[in-house]
């Protein structure tokens, strides 16, 4: 498949809450870590989830 389309299809298919929630914590191991590390290279809107999950946590402070 061409990288490209991948990249689609991966923002197209967004982390589940409790996926980010668990990386949010340190929780999430391999390969779920690598998986959403990478998904979140190229999607803003995980991004900014991932920071108010951050945000509820204390974490950003």
């Amino acid at each position: 498949m061409d990288p490209r389309l991948q990249q689609l299809e991966m923002i197209s298919e967004h982390i589940s809450d409790e996926r980010l929630g668990r990386y949010s914590e340190g929780r999430l191991e391999e390969p779920d870590l690598g998986e959403v590390e990478e998904h979140l290279l190229i999607c803003e809107q995980c991004c900014t989830r991932l920071t108010e999950f951050d945000d509820a946590w204390g974490l950003n402070g």
